[in-house]
């Protein structure tokens, strides 16, 4: 089995090597190794490794989501803190006509304001 030279990846980005002249991907997932040969979105074997490499990414990017919120807790917090920032940022439909007759220059383009 021929491997070509490792190159330094983020961490936690697994490991892409080469054997029989098609790229893999070698990973830790709850401790365990995995390892998974990368292949297009077409379902062909990539030979490439700038192909790889994107793939490699494509790949882990679902693991990574599921290992941000590990906790019920943890979701519950950050679903009440989304929750917060959307009281924030919504705005009556009392509010949204008071600020339009504030700004002249918006009443003097539509009929029946100002």
């Amino acid at each position: 089995m021929s491997q070509t030279k490792d190159f330094r990846r983020a961490n936690g980005s697994g490991r892409i090597y080469k054997a029989n002249g098609v790229y893999y991907l070698q990973y830790r997932l709850d401790g365990k190794r995995k390892s998974v040969t990368l292949k297009s979105p077409d379902g062909k074997r990539i030979s490439k490794l700038r192909e790889a490499e994107k793939a490699a990414r494509k790949y882990l990017e679902p693991l990574h989501s599921i290992k941000e919120i590990e906790t019920r807790e943890e979701y519950l917090e950050q679903k009440a803190e989304l929750q917060k920032l959307k009281a924030k940022t919504t705005i009556t439909l009392e509010s949204a006509i008071e600020l339009a007759l504030q700004k002249k220059h918006r009443g003097n383009n539509v009929p029946g304001m100002g």
